[in-house]
């Protein structure tokens, strides 16, 4: 797993943990439109689990955890690729959507 990965899944789960009251996997879950179970693997790194990249977009935008950290390497190309054809600043693909 790439460390900028890593990297948002730590900072999804410590999100979730900082807040009060606490944010809970299922809470979560139900708030982006999977389960719980889904926010459990995605955290842990579960090895073939992904969340597309419309559950990433909500989580981003849930929870303030930067949409980069959140991509895969292949969700990222793509994301910095639109922003290039688009003439935007490449910055803008780390931020919260």
């Amino acid at each position: 797993m790439a460390a900028g990965i890593a990297r948002g899944k730590r900072a999804l789960r410590n999100w979730r943990e900082s807040q009060i009251p606490r944010v809970t996997q299922d809470s979560l879950g139900r708030d982006v439109g999977v389960s719980g179970s889904a926010i459990r693997h995605f955290e842990n790194g579960t090895e073939g689990f992904d969340l597309s990249l419309h559950v990433k977009v909500r989580l981003s935008r849930r929870t303030g955890v930067a949409l980069a950290w959140l991509l895969n390497p292949d969700e990222l190309s793509t994301v910095r690729q639109a922003y290039e054809l688009l003439g935007e600043d490449n910055d803008g693909a780390g931020a919260a959507a």
